[in-house]
């Protein structure tokens, strides 16, 4: 999420270890008003963000996959600059989406990093491994395929696979890409995990104890049974944007015969995306 929305400002920052740090440390690195009052204003709004998540996800049960959270405090950001800026000058400024964002940064900050599309991958936390997994099916029901790409939380590739499914719909493709995933992962351990694919369909089936379509159904029993075998598991919707390496790789999957994994020497295209979701890329 900090990556994120420091990224929306063109700056790669390393967090320090400890909030008093992080407070001694803020220091803005811009000169022009507008960017240095949303960089003042960020931290305030990022914790207040992640605290009513903390929240929701302790009291309410229900929980925001982190786009979604930065988003929240994006434009809550957006508000309080808005707000300020109409106060001092009566003018507005919009940074309600990525194409907004990069407007304000038009105001020629010398920054040597530009903001990213709104919706990017992000990497897991210290000590986690992220999974990103990806169906496609040509035709729904067609000839379908998918992909898994493991990450470590540096943004480094740790291993990837591309499968071919044979004829089948795209709900079918993007549960068995999950499962897939899982098998890929679990044989180089069992590190906590996060999952994330962009069928917001089957991530809301895993996160709750439904069973799913009869079509599926053994699938997601195979995938909760295989989620056992690790120290934590997390299911997170992305949106597609976030997802470009999986998606490639489930392109790959549709077109070979049977299936193809990497844990190095990955094809170079798949280097390239990995390359560009690193924050500080």
């Amino acid at each position: 999420i900090w990556q994120w929305l420091l990224s929306r400002l063109g700056v790669y920052w390393i967090f320090p270890d400890s909030i008093q740090d992080t407070l001694s440390q803020w220091s803005s690195p811009f000169t022009h008003p507008i960017l240095n009052l949303a960089w003042k204003l960020l931290l305030p709004h990022g914790l207040w963000g992640i605290w009513k998540e903390r929240n929701r996800r302790i009291f309410k049960e229900k929980s925001l996959d982190p786009c979604q959270v930065a988003t929240q405090i994006a434009l809550a950001l957006q508000e309080n600059i808005n707000l300020t800026m109409w106060t001092k000058y009566q003018q507005k400024i919009q940074i309600c989406n990525s194409q907004e964002w990069q407007k304000l940064l038009s105001i020629q900050c010398k920054s040597t990093h530009t903001a990213r599309n709104l919706v990017c991958w992000l990497p897991p936390p210290r000590g986690w491994k992220k999974l990103n997994t990806d169906g496609a099916s040509k035709g729904n029901p067609g000839k379908s395929g998918g992909g898994a790409i493991l990450r470590c939380s540096l943004g480094y590739i740790v291993a990837a696979s591309a499968h071919n499914f044979n004829f089948g719909s795209n709900h079918r493709a993007e549960a068995l890409a999950i499962l897939k995933g899982l098998e890929m992962a679990i044989k180089l351990g069992d590190d906590p995990l996060q999952v994330e694919s962009d069928s917001l369909n089957i991530i809301k089936l895993l996160q709750s104890n439904d069973p799913g379509h009869w079509s599926i159904r053994n699938i997601i029993a195979d995938i909760r049974i295989m989620q056992r075998s690790f120290l934590q598991v997390q299911f997170q919707h992305v949106l597609r944007e976030g997802n470009k390496a999986a998606d490639l790789l489930a392109n790959i999957g549709v077109l070979i015969e049977n299936q193809q994994s990497w844990t190095d020497n990955f094809p170079n295209d798949l280097c390239q995306i990995a390359q560009n979701d690193i924050p500080h890329c």
